[in-house]
């Protein structure tokens, strides 16, 4: 029988080949324990590896909680935005929670804490977690989040300059914010977490809570830890156009150490060759037209962001 309560929070989980790990994300969700009712949409981007098969295994014994949207053709790969417009048109709460198929969350309180915040918190946009990371690789757990995302100030500005990583597996958010902001060409901006993060820090504030609530999972070919120097250079263009289009819809002003007076980013185009570390392998020289952001000045030490 269907529950008669509104639906409040939907959880956003996309999966695509990843059978060795889809069960634990399941489990993850639906030991969840709330005040309020919520499903989770698991959208399979049509997997071949049998992970179809174990999301239907849940949908068959979790019917309230589990909302399977099973493809049979891949809509990442179009990168025409048809992926988004699925998700958006599935995930029906007031609230979203995120989570990916290789990722699962070890809290069973981590959604009840999540929303109560934001219910009691209108100014607010998003709450994220802190959480563990599994090297999949090394079968090691390391507890905590990465060392360079300690000092995080959850700002529109820090996301844009320093491009940060946020732990999207630890997200819940105003569903609006997704369902407002646009659909961009997949390939030539992240049309995902990056420009969602910017897009909510731009209207609204970022909460972070220290309860560790989830686990992030290493894979050694994963989106986010490429191999290829190609692919990695075209993730690095992406990236830098996404930050550039947020940044010219809300330019950036800060002000320089070393007492000199406030100054907007002072940005210098530049025609040079430029090496990319990837990895532990030697870095490669790729000519292009760039562009260095000076982002501070102290004691005669420039810290720049490259744009490519």
């Amino acid at each position: 029988m269907e529950d008669s309560h509104p639906l409040l929070l939907t959880v956003c989980c996309t999966s695509y080949n990843q059978v060795d790990y889809i069960r634990q994300c399941l489990e993850g969700i639906v030991m969840q324990r709330t005040s309020f009712r919520f499903e989770a949409v698991i959208h399979d981007d049509a997997s071949t590896d049998g992970t179809q098969d174990i999301i239907r295994e849940y949908a068959e014994k979790y019917p309230a909680i589990i909302k399977p949207i099973l493809q049979q053709e891949n809509q990442f790969s179009k990168h025409d935005g048809s992926l988004r417009r699925i998700l958006i048109t599935a995930c029906k709460g007031k609230y979203t929670a995120n989570l990916e198929g290789d990722d699962y969350w070890t809290d069973p309180l981590k959604l009840q804490k999540q929303v109560d915040f934001l219910e009691s918190h209108p100014d607010y946009g998003m709450v994220r977690t802190n959480f563990s990371r599994y090297y999949q690789n090394e079968n090691r757990l390391e507890p905590g989040m990465f060392e360079s995302m300690l000092n995080m100030t959850d700002t529109h500005q820090d996301y844009i300059l320093n491009a940060r990583f946020a732990g999207p597996c630890t997200w819940v958010y105003r569903t609006e914010f997704d369902r407002n902001r646009p659909i961009f060409d997949t390939s030539r901006y992240f049309g995902g977490d990056l420009a969602l993060v910017l897009e909510i820090s731009r209207l609204s504030k970022i909460k972070y809570l220290g309860d560790n609530t989830a686990v992030y999972r290493i894979l050694g070919k994963s989106v986010s830890h490429m191999v290829s120097a190609e692919k990695t250079l075209l993730f690095l263009i992406r990236l830098k156009n996404t930050r550039l289009l947020y940044a010219k819809l809300q330019p950036l002003g800060f002000r320089m150490n070393s007492g000199r007076p406030s100054a907007a980013p002072i940005g210098i185009n530049t025609s040079r060759r430029i090496g990319i570390r990837i990895g532990s392998r030697p870095a490669q020289q790729i000519s292009t037209n760039c562009c260095l952001l000076v982002t501070s000045i102290s004691d005669r030490q420039y810290e720049y962001t490259l744009f490519l």
